[in-house]
Formats: structure tokens, sequence, C-alpha cells
């Protein structure tokens, strides 16, 4: 988190996860992550765990705040 928030203290980081249903043994599982704020303070993050055939196995949101 340190490396990816360009060197800067990390104050507190905020995640909230919500599995929709578990992933079959084996599964090719692809992940997307896409901002939804980003300011100097506070970054905030959605990101999905999806199969090869788009079915959404969860979801999370983390929220990064910065000194």
């Amino acid at each position: 988190m340190y490396m990816a928030s360009d060197f800067r203290r990390v104050a507190r980081v905020q995640l909230c996860t919500k599995h929709i249903k578990a992933a079959p043994l084996r599964e090719e599982v692809e992940v997307e992550a896409k901002p939804i704020q980003v300011s100097r303070t506070i970054q905030e993050i959605e990101v999905f765990l999806k199969s090869s055939s788009t079915e959404t196995f969860s979801f999370q949101k983390v929220e990064v705040v910065f000194y």
C-alpha cells in the first residue's frame, strides 16, 4: 500500500467486502479495479472478482486515507 500511494504515509485503510457466491474449484478468476474517488488525502477503489464467464463472485470497496 505504501508503494502504491507514491510513498506517502498511510493513516488508515478500510475494506468492505461482499461475497456474492463462492468460485468453483480451479475456476480462473479475473480481478478488475476501478477508482471511484481520488484526492490528495482519500482514495476509494472498487474491486470486482469475476470468472471467465463474467459472473461476479465478490465485490470490495477499499478506502485509503493519507496523512
